[in-house]
């Protein structure tokens, strides 16, 4: 089955509940996020697009790491999915909701550049399962030609945003997250 992007009125409610908590428990209150960030479902992302800026895979990762030490050394990465089994957490859907109405195609933090079909996140470590359902119907595709993780903002069979692979060396718009 497939990810739906729309909730009925008790999901978003206890979805409302879920944030809250999370904010909360992180020290953060809604929409309280630094400058130049946007809260998206409880978590503050810097968009590239908005200024509008883009990179190289390792550029964009060296871009977020700059801007956390301009803030106080706080931890900052290129914006990771959760680790859900399906790709369904309303986090995830939310983020990449957000992306494709931006409209522009975004570097985010994995790549299976140490070895060919594993995808990993840079900052929590976690593995990118290819069965999670934020991979577009045909990525990853590519074999050692792509090892970094995009996500698109042009629509796959499911009508929904998705992830693929690109090459590293691509300059693309990317998304910073707060760890």
């Amino acid at each position: 089955s497939h990810c739906s992007f729309t909730m009925g009125n008790t999901a978003n409610f206890w979805a409302a509940i879920l944030v809250t908590a999370a904010q909360w428990a992180r020290g953060w209150t809604f929409g309280n996020c630094p400058d130049l960030f946007t809260d998206v479902a409880g978590t503050c992302y810097y968009f590239s697009s908005d200024f509008p800026a883009s990179a190289t895979w390792n550029d964009a990762l060296a871009a977020c790491k700059k801007r956390g030490d301009g803030l106080g050394h706080i931890n900052i990465g290129l914006a990771e999915l959760g680790t859900s089994r399906d790709g369904c957490a309303t986090p995830d859907i939310k983020l990449m909701e957000t992306i494709a109405n931006k409209g522009a195609q975004v570097w985010l933090g994995a790549s299976d550049g140490r070895e060919e079909g594993t995808w990993i996140w840079e900052e929590s470590k976690e593995q990118l399962l290819i069965s999670n359902n934020m991979w577009h119907h045909l990525a990853p595709n590519a074999g050692t030609e792509e090892n970094c993780l995009a996500a698109l903002i042009r629509t796959d069979i499911h009508n929904r945003p998705s992830l693929g692979d690109f090459p590293c060396t691509q300059n693309n718009s990317y998304v910073c997250q707060i760890f």
